[in-house]
């Protein structure tokens, strides 16, 4: 109200200053009705400046090289951030969740690391014997595998295993020549002890060890995998029977992959050690020939001719056997386990089920 205007006399002002006063008792009434007492926390929306006190000592970890990262701190929560020197730190932010961001971060980067304590993080790196999670910024902690894992309830392994022994049980009789490779691995696991030991080489019948050998014991089966070279199986049988003397050695071995290596014969015999090399013979590159046959349809330049094995093997001093019908397999695999120096076992092999394998390992017989 101006007062200085000409003509208001006392009782216009005592009338105006009635009028305002009722004016604004009518308004907090309102105000009063909306908001009858103040709120205990500010709005979710409302700009805000937060206070927080830090170990003076952790001020380096918050600023980083170069003031790197406070500046990212700010970038990714929209905030502004001033940290004194006795460790307190105010964070000026548009809204509640940039403030609460910035103060986690903050949190994280200064605080300590407690025996017992429950933490969320992120895997890092994954070993052989655990992994190793970032549990806060610049902080790892290892989790041991056997903390992760839980028992098997039940065998659940069983019906794969179950699948395999009723496919290698189904030709355990089978009469069928050249020998088929279950009827070999049959008669192979038969002949041998659970404790004895198989080296196999590279080819097609490493994918039938590989699958259905049986195993009991650790280091009873070893296989070059991979992309692994032929002909390990020769000389790796001789290291075999060199670190275990008190166990069978058999060599499991193609006919390619036997005459990369063969020479290994001589160093055998000249050593005394007595083991078994399997050929399984079919005259060619067997496991190229599968690959071939799967992809073109048609098989391309992977067969040859072989030597007499039986006179090779003669010539080295060693003994050798020729398969010439299924039902000599086992008692001579027995008898040449049981000879007391190095066995060569020429047998037969029919490939024809390579196909029929590879049809079987696109289909489920394992529902775990």
């Amino acid at each position: 109200m101006d007062i200085k205007v000409k003509g208001i006399t006392e009782a216009i002002i005592r009338q105006g200053l009635e009028q305002a006063l009722a004016a604004r008792l009518a308004i907090l009434d309102k105000m009063v009705a909306i908001l009858p007492e103040a709120r205990t926390e500010m709005s979710e929306f409302a700009p805000r400046i937060i206070t927080i006190k830090i170990n003076p000592e952790k001020i380096r970890d918050i600023i980083g090289k170069g003031g790197a990262t406070i500046r990212k701190i700010q970038e990714d929560t929209s905030t502004e951030i001033n940290v004194e020197d006795d460790g307190t730190v105010e964070i000026a932010a548009i809204n509640a969740d940039n403030s609460r961001a910035a103060i986690q971060m903050i949190e994280g980067l200064t605080r300590e690391v407690e025996v017992g304590g429950l933490y969320l993080g992120r895997v890092t790196r994954i070993m052989g014997f655990g992994c190793f999670v970032e549990i806060l910024p610049g902080k790892e902690g290892l989790v041991r595998i056997g903390e992760l894992a839980t028992p098997h309830q039940g065998h659940l392994l069983r019906p794969l295993r179950d699948a395999l022994v009723e496919e290698m049980s189904a030709c355990s009789k089978d009469e069928s020549f050249p020998v088929k490779p279950q009827k070999i691995i049959w008669d192979l696991r038969t002949a041998m002890d659970m404790e004895d030991i198989v080296i196999c080489d590279v080819g097609a019948h490493k994918m039938w060890m590989a699958r259905m050998f049986r195993c009991e014991y650790p280091n009873t089966c070893i296989i070059s995998n991979g992309f692994a070279s032929m002909g390990i199986a020769v000389p790796g049988a001789v290291a075999a029977k060199l670190a275990y003397p008190d166990r069978k050695v058999v060599a499991v071995t193609a006919d390619a992959g036997f005459l990369m290596n063969s020479q290994e014969i001589e160093t055998a015999m000249r050593l005394g050690l007595a083991l078994v090399v399997l050929i399984w013979n079919d005259n060619g590159y067997g496991l190229i020939k599968w690959k071939q046959l799967n992809q073109f349809g048609r098989p391309s330049n992977v067969d040859f001719t072989n030597p007499d094995f039986i006179k090779y093997a003669e010539s080295f001093g060693a003994k050798g056997y020729r398969i010439e019908r299924v039902a000599d397999l086992l008692p001579t695999l027995e008898k040449a386990l049981a000879d007391n120096t190095v066995s060569i076992i020429d047998c037969p092999v029919d490939y024809g089920e390579n196909l029929k394998l590879t049809a079987k390992l696109g289909e489920m017989v394992c529902p775990i």
